[in-house]
């Protein structure tokens, strides 16, 4: 009966402190605190300031410049000089009796001329055609013998054949064609001269000038200064009974426990 009384008694208990951990009864605490504020007020402050003011003038000039100027003349002079040009050469040629040998086409100018020399161990026959030897009948005869020779000039540009002929008998020749012109020679030569010149133009320089000088003005600006204040705090403060109230609930615990052992114990019967 008693250990029922005890185990009831701390039951109780553990609820008292459960009631207490959620009732949290207030206390007030009061206590002095000192506040510093910072603030600010305008100040009228002179500064001095240094001004460099930079100008920048133009002013026109005039100026002189040389100026080398390359001339190129060009010259050209003409001159005549006789030229001379083999046309065809044939060495130790053999023809026989009534047969004819043709040499070229040869383009020869009306300013020119054709010189034949020929040599040989019998009578030939040297003959001259234009444009076309097929037609003997246009050929024309420069000369006939052993051994000579015949000039051609020409009065307009044609186009000519040498035709050495051997009759009767078979011969055995030489024979040189040459054609004598008249040709110009045009050279040209290119002579380079420098002209000096002096020119004067007009032109702009600039002149940059620099002025530094003092200044005063008058500027606003905050000053910055710090204000204590005391006054006098009145707080309503709750306990923290969390603790409280975990331990109330473990001996409600514990108590609880402790009563099921007690009435299992009672319950059985004596032996």
């Amino acid at each position: 009966m008693r250990a029922q009384l005890a185990v009831s008694s701390l039951i109780v208990f553990g609820l008292i402190l459960i009631g207490l951990g959620f009732t949290r009864l207030p206390y007030v605490l009061s206590y002095d605190e000192t506040v510093a504020v910072q603030t600010s007020r305008m100040k009228s402050v002179e500064e001095l300031e240094v001004v460099i003011k930079t100008s920048t003038l133009e002013r026109p000039a005039s100026a002189e410049t040389t100026v080398a100027t390359i001339l190129y003349i060009t010259e050209t002079t003409q001159s005549t000089t006789t030229g001379r040009r083999t046309l065809a050469e044939l060495v130790n040629r053999y023809l026989n009796g009534g047969t004819a040998l043709a040499a070229g086409p040869f383009d020869v100018e009306g300013t020119s001329s054709l010189e034949v020399v020929w040599r040989s161990d019998s009578v030939v026959n040297i003959f001259l055609a234009f444009d076309d030897y097929g037609n003997i009948s246009t050929w024309m005869l420069l000369g006939r013998g052993v051994f000579g020779s015949a000039v051609m000039p020409f009065g307009r540009n044609s186009t000519v054949y040498v035709i050495v002929m051997a009759e009767p008998s078979p011969a055995n020749f030489s024979l040189t064609a040459v054609k004598t012109s008249l040709e110009t020679i045009t050279a040209t030569r290119t002579q380079t001269s420098t002209a000096v010149k002096t020119t004067t133009y007009l032109t702009t320089y600039y002149v940059t000038s620099e002025t530094t000088y003092t200044t005063t003005q008058t500027t606003q600006r905050p000053e910055f200064y710090v204000v204590t204040y005391v006054t006098a705090v009145t707080e309503t403060r709750y306990p923290d009974l969390s603790f409280m109230t975990l331990m109330g609930s473990f001996i409600v615990f514990v108590g609880i426990l402790l009563m099921i052992l007690l009435l299992k114990t009672l319950a059985k019967p004596p032996q």
